[in-house]
């Protein structure tokens, strides 16, 4: 305790202010600063600054590499000794200490002791754990862990770790016929293992595989689509197409909503490789890699040797023959002749993209940021930019570590 205590008073004094919205920028050096752009931990206080809720950060130990949880106003809730701390459901936080997990509440009250070797949050008030060895072959028990902390085994034995809830249910491999299934709140077969793989739901749907192929069932277990395919890609949680791939023949596309086929395309592709992104389709052909939209209308087109990824709002990223491009949801480009974009960030109006532009060694590689009109946002002069803290940007160089805000306004520096 007296630990405890003489590290929150020096850290005391590293405390200028007390602001109610922090960003944690993590580089060369690592700082947590007011959205006002005030020092509120020095750089170099720690050699890692994360955030674990609005108002608990995980702060690592130069001397140990440990980390201990330290809330907004720099009061040190725990020592440094833990090995991770991760928020798994509202007022709980997975720590990890000696090997072990464990639980507590963002006041560092421990609620489940760190004795499971793999715990996550069933999404009900109470958790799922593994008590032995998961990477080895024996079968693992499963513990239910109830709101008020009782413990007990649930009879189902796994031969994996355990698997993030999604949607109520979790993919799980069974030990007795080697099959996945779902687990539900309470550790029990809510869909019985009969998979030869199952994965998370997203959107209702799940994509599961039996020996004939994958296809896609609901949370009741049915099939919605017939376990037929090669390959299968139900896209993200609010997109609105599936994609199933044939290696022999087809690749046909379905509506998320009533699963009816809306569109189909026999062209041979290479490698067989379709990905939904929202609601476009990327088919990678033999001569061309295309983006399709639900209606199958093809809105975008590269030469075989360059990709296509949709991103936010309604635009596409595409490389061809080494150029970089971003087009519209008609397929028109809006920005042309770069090296390199990669999607950052976004908001209601704007997306936000990391650039390079005419640069050919490695030595001189920088990057800026643009919005999709073409405005420059930051110059091509950083080594590195990331987004620490939604809203934000953070880039570093040589000659130091920056804070700006989407708009490009500079609102904290720390130079070497």
């Amino acid at each position: 305790m007296k630990r405890i205590f003489s590290l929150t008073l020096a850290l005391s004094m590293l405390f200028l202010m007390n602001a109610n919205a922090l960003i944690a920028v993590n580089g060369s050096f690592s700082a947590l600063i007011s959205e006002e752009g005030e020092n509120v931990v020095l750089p170099g206080a720690f050699i890692g600054i994360y955030e674990v809720t609005d108002d608990l950060y995980s702060v690592q130990s130069a001397d140990t590499g440990n980390f201990a949880l330290m809330t907004a106003s720099g009061e040190m809730l725990t020592e440094s000794k833990y090995t991770l701390f991760h928020k798994i459901a509202e007022n709980a936080i997975l720590f990890e200490k000696d090997g072990k997990d464990g639980v507590m509440d963002e006041s560092a009250n421990v609620i489940v002791p760190n004795e499971y070797t793999w715990l996550v949050s069933n999404g009900a008030g109470g958790y799922l754990a593994l008590r032995t060895e998961v990477w080895d072959n024996s079968p693992d028990g499963v513990y239910l862990i109830d709101e008020s902390g009782r413990v007990s085994p649930t009879g189902v034995k796994v031969a994996s770790f355990l698997m993030d809830f999604s949607e109520g249910l979790s993919p799980a491999l069974s030990t007795e016929n080697g099959r996945y299934g779902y687990l539900n709140h309470e550790g029990q077969w809510e869909i019985r293992p009969q998979y030869a793989y199952a994965d998370a739901f997203s959107g209702g749907v799940a994509v599961a595989t039996l020996d004939s192929g994958s296809g896609v069932i609901d949370n009741k277990g049915s099939w919605q689509i017939t376990p037929k395919y090669d390959f299968v890609d139900v896209g993200s949680e609010n997109g609105t197409a599936i994609a199933c791939v044939d290696y022999e023949g087809s690749v046909n596309v379905f509506s998320k909503e009533n699963f009816d086929k809306v569109y189909s395309f026999d062209q041979d592709l290479c490698g067989a490789y379709v990905s939904v992104t929202g609601d476009s389709v990327i088919a990678y052909f033999e001569d061309r890699v295309a983006e399709f939209d639900l209606s199958g209308n093809e809105i975008a087109s590269v030469s075989g040797a360059g990709y296509l990824f949709p991103v936010e709002n309604g635009y596409t990223i595409g490389y061809d023959e080494g150029n970089a491009f971003l087009t519209d949801s008609f397929g028109e480009r809006v920005l042309d002749g770069y090296r390199e974009l990669t999607e950052l960030a976004s908001d209601d109006k704007n997306v936000y993209l990391t650039f390079v532009k005419g640069q050919t060694k490695v030595d001189d590689y920088r990057v800026g940021v643009v919005d999709q009109t073409g405005r420059e946002i930051l110059p091509c002069e950083y080594t590195s930019v990331i987004v620490p803290k939604e809203g934000y940007l953070q880039a570093e160089n040589e000659n130091g570590m920056y804070l700006f805000s989407l708009s490009g306004e500079m609102i904290w520096k720390y130079e070497y």
